[in-house]
């Protein structure tokens, strides 16, 4: 059997593979057990069919929550489900830009939500039987992505601005599936219309759980969510609601669910890496993360994504990457063979704050 790299074309057997991956440090031992959840606060959650382990939530990261970095929180139980980069249903029906990047689930990840971006009611019925088909436990639509290029094209949060719309769309991917039917929201702003127009299209048209993000599309991230507008859409929603925004702490995590009420919470760049944040979160302490793992864990993410993207892009990735596993870090060299750079990493002193390579010539 031989492993194809995703979008490059690049071949490594299986035994090939194997001896790299034992000569970085990859590990397939938890670090973790099951999380107790004493705190009443975090329980199971059911969405649809689906009765999950807990009710924190990964989230939707662009650029990051590819699987490399989804199937690091396996070595950690306690996260309900993690969450594609956003995919683009008109680029995936149409085959405009390869996406497999976006689509690809490895065998050994646990429940995976894909996250689909449209205007069209029938792309976004073709682009769901295709998520589908590739793996996918949950279908959610994005209609809170804040970005200008996103808004001009009539989608991510400008689309909750037409309920009628949404409503189509919501219809158009139930009558695709029999998966959990999810949507991720923003807060309307109020000059805009009434939040609950928007939870009722989404019900209506079929979701099984919503995520409401506690700021509106206008917001930067340095304004407070607004906890009690997502409370009354809690009181007024007869499906589960996810509140999502600035949870990076279990006192937030708690702080979040007794002011909103809410079913679950979703974090999403709190999460980068630090895979084990959902089990510390439900265990309700600071785990002893070593540098030894967090340089084992980086390895693997870096090797995740070069079996999906090519050496190259992983190596251009691993300087935005290594901040998030070790803050005080920088110097790294993209065009250093990814060798030397897991080499790199294995001989570090983390008491230092940058890790330099010898660039080839």
């Amino acid at each position: 059997m031989i492993f194809k790299a995703i979008t490059n074309g690049h071949t490594v057997s299986d035994k090939k593979r194997l001896i790299i991956d034992k000569k970085i440090g990859i590990f397939e031992d938890r670090f973790f057990g099951s999380p107790m959840m004493t705190n009443t606060h975090f329980r199971p959650l059911v969405i649809g069919s689906l009765k999950l382990c807990s009710n924190l939530i990964q989230g939707p990261l662009a650029g990051y929550s590819c699987s490399a970095m989804r199937r690091l929180t396996r070595h950690f139980p306690g996260c309900a489900y993690t969450t594609t980069e956003m995919i683009s249903a008109h680029q995936l029906v149409h085959g405009k830009h390869n996406q497999m990047r976006y689509l690809h689930k490895a065998d050994d990840e646990n429940i995976v939500s894909y996250q689909l971006s449209g205007r069209c009611p029938d792309i976004l019925k073709q682009a769901t039987v295709i998520c589908e088909q590739h793996g996918a436990d949950i279908i959610d639509l994005n209609c809170g992505c804040p970005q200008p290029k996103i808004r001009k094209k009539q989608q991510g949060s400008k689309q909750i601005e037409n309920p009628e719309k949404l409503y189509d769309l919501i219809c158009s991917m139930r009558s695709a599936t029999t998966l959990p039917l999810t949507a991720k929201i923003r807060l309307l702003p109020s000059q805009q219309g009434d939040n609950k127009t928007v939870i009722d299209a989404l019900i209506q048209g079929g979701v099984d759980a919503i995520t409401v993000h506690g700021r509106t599309w206008q917001d930067n991230y340095d304004v407070d969510c607004n906890w009690a507008a997502v409370r009354e859409i809690v009181q007024y929603s007869r499906v589960p609601i996810i509140a999502n925004g600035s949870v990076s702490s279990t006192a937030e995590a708690i702080s979040v669910l007794e002011k909103t009420h809410a079913d679950a919470v979703m974090l999403s760049r709190a999460g980068l890496g630090k895979p084990w944040l959902f089990n510390s979160i439900l265990n309700q302490v600071e785990p002893q993360i070593t540098p030894t793992t967090k340089k084992r864990l980086l390895i693997e993410h870096l090797s995740g994504l070069a079996q999906l993207d090519g050496e190259f892009k992983a190596l251009l990735q691993a300087r935005s990457l290594v901040k998030y596993y070790f803050p005080k870090l920088s110097g790294l060299a993209p065009q250093s063979s990814l060798e030397q750079l897991y080499q790199c990493i294995n001989n570090h002193d983390s008491s230092e704050t940058s890790i330099s390579t010898n660039t080839p010539s």
